[in-house]
């Protein structure tokens, strides 16, 4: 679920909860969170069948799906976990042949200290630093993560999980809307080429919120790739109970003397209208500046954006509204909107929008199968495009 290519708008959309709960449908697997336990023996699994059609400008494309996720827990410190997916790949406009089907998305184990002072994790997995501005892909990496008292100090290092990035066909189908912009200088590339080491530090500011820092050393084999990223975050309850978080970053690149700018805020509220039902509302900003070639363009970084997956940061202005109700009459039915638009600098004659709705039925009230019914107006820089999407998925 995509965009036509880095001159085209960057969502803003709907999103109801902080962190991973704004992703879309098909890009954070749920699989972990309803897994089914083997007795007594520590293993536990969880396997969804899933199918996709989606139609733009009158196209149609259709792809079967199923994921599996096996959790060994043999004590209470360590978790091993293996997530897969079969995906059809047959609708690319780009040639990778070596892509298979078959993703190998999550092959970890981890260490907790039962304490909580410490969290060690090796192997493939996804990593997100803040609020996934500089950084939310699948990395084989090494995390470890402290915690004294209100501070928390996170670190890692590992390089790109190519063939399961998000750049590739992981949100159902890659390539709508982005075509080869989508792949971020991936799709040249081989395992190995692309590596980055980060440190993040946060504190906790009691029922205020939290805020922090990070930084990411971004290494390639095309230097042209390399960077270094230096950030800030919050996430604050505001009066009202209104919630914001913003992150903001310079990215000094190696071609470039001078740096590029980049930073991302939503505002966000729910309210419960009684006997009615419960609105969620969410205003988001995202900013991306751009210089020539001089543009921030983070490597590793995955923003969720909406009912519409769009990835990375879009150079220029993007503002937008997205909301989502659940009436209370059938609450295993969602109903979602979202209005958007982008600008290069400033309201200009190429100002690009969209338009999403979107609706989420549960029809047995329960999370083992879903269905949801998309749709996108989107007015781009060459010209008006239409996208339709059907998803259904089946846990076992």
């Amino acid at each position: 679920m995509m965009r036509l290519r880095l001159s085209a708008a960057a969502l803003i959309a709907l999103a109801l909860a902080s962190g991973p709960a704004w992703a879309v449908k098909d890009c954070r697997s749920r699989l972990s969170s309803g897994l089914n336990a083997l007795g007594s023996t520590g293993l536990s699994w969880n396997l969804e069948l899933r199918g996709f059609y989606y139609g733009v400008d009158g196209t149609p494309y259709v792809f079967p799906g199923l994921g599996a996720w096996l959790r060994y827990e043999p004590s209470e410190r360590w978790t091993f976990d293996l997530e897969a997916s079969i995906k059809e790949k047959a609708y690319l406009d780009y040639e990778r042949p070596e892509l298979s089907p078959i993703q190998l998305k999550t092959a970890l184990v981890r260490y907790r200290d039962p304490d909580g002072r410490f969290d060690i994790s090796l192997g493939r997995q996804e990593v997100q630093l803040a609020d996934g501005l500089i950084m939310d892909e699948f990395l084989d990496a090494a995390q470890i993560s402290g915690r004294f008292g209100a501070f928390e100090i996170r670190a890692g290092a590992g390089w790109l999980a190519l063939s399961a990035a998000k750049e590739a066909l992981y949100c159902a189908k890659c390539l709508f809307f982005e075509y080869r912009s989508c792949w971020k200088g991936f799709g040249e590339s081989a395992y190995g080429d692309f590596k980055t080491g980060f440190i993040q530090a946060s504190v906790s500011l009691g029922k205020a919120g939290s805020a922090g820092l990070l930084y990411q050393k971004v290494a390639a084999a095309e230097t042209s790739y390399d960077s270094d990223l230096a950030g800030l975050f919050a996430s604050l309850n505001l009066p009202l109970r209104w919630r914001l978080s913003f992150e903001a970053a310079i990215q000094k690149q190696a071609l470039h003397e001078a740096a590029a700018f980049g930073w991302h805020a939503a505002l966000a509220r729910t309210w419960r209208i009684s006997g009615l039902a419960t609105l969620q509302a969410r205003f988001q900003a995202l900013y991306g500046s751009a210089d020539g070639s001089l543009v921030f363009a983070p490597v590793f970084g995955n923003i969720h954006l909406g009912e519409r997956q769009h990835y990375s940061v879009r150079q220029g202005r993007t503002l937008g509204l997205g909301i989502k109700l659940t009436p209370d009459f059938t609450k295993q039915l969602t109903l979602a909107g979202s209005y958007w638009v982008n600008s290069g600098t400033g309201w200009t004659d190429w100002t690009t929008d969209e338009l999403d709705a979107g609706v989420e039925w549960s029809p047995f009230r329960a999370e083992w199968a879903r269905l949801y019914l998309g749709y996108s107006r989107a007015v781009t820089r060459t010209g008006l495009v239409h996208q339709f999407a059907l998803e259904t998925r089946i846990s076992f």
